[in-house]
């Protein structure tokens, strides 16, 4: 099953290197359907195609 929650490090080489090794993960992660889908579940039905829209143009193309 896909979750998301949030990092937070330490602003220091140690901390950046840990979000550096999180966002590599992210960006393989990202264009799955799990990873999608475990986002879209909380949304309704009028949020949804803006979602997904924002989701293909922008989310996919920019890296962290």
């Amino acid at each position: 099953a896909a979750w998301m929650c949030t990092v937070a490090c330490p602003k220091n080489q140690w901390g950046r290197e840990v979000i550096d090794r999180i966002n590599e993960v992210l960006v393989r992660v990202r264009p799955t359907d799990p990873y999608r889908h475990a986002y879209e579940r909380w949304l309704d039905a009028n949020a949804l195609d803006r979602y997904r829209n924002v989701y293909d143009t922008l989310f996919l193309t920019t890296r962290p």
